[in-house]
């Protein structure tokens, strides 16, 4: 039913500013730090790159644009999930419906067998 009451371009009726906030979060998030941290303490460890400043950009750069794509593979599957979901809205309430009823009676079974 969530996905019933989303609107369909969801960044259209957001404020300008919670937007903004979103994407500095995701840019400034505490996380990304000590991961990418720890990454580059081993590809310096293991002569991947350098202490150079070109060697450094060449990485941030490369972490930039890998973190932009995911991002961008996120949006689009996302977009391409909820979709599926939509369509296929009462195929999944029978599988799910159905996998809990075989799941529910397997632990009786279970239950009742000890």
């Amino acid at each position: 039913e969530l996905a019933d009451n989303l609107p369909q371009n969801l960044s259209q009726n957001l404020p300008k500013n919670l937007i903004i906030g979103i994407y500095l979060a995701i840019i400034i998030h505490p996380q990304q730090f000590s991961f990418w941290g720890i990454w580059g303490l081993y590809f310096l460890q293991n002569n991947y790159i350098t202490n150079e400043f070109l060697s450094i950009l060449w990485f941030a750069l490369g972490a930039g644009i890998g973190a932009g794509s995911f991002f961008m593979l996120l949006y689009f599957l996302g977009k391409y999930f909820l979709n599926f979901i939509q369509k296929n809205k009462m195929y999944l309430y029978y599988f799910t419906s159905f996998l809990m009823l075989i799941l529910g009676l397997l632990e009786c079974k279970r239950f009742f067998m000890l």
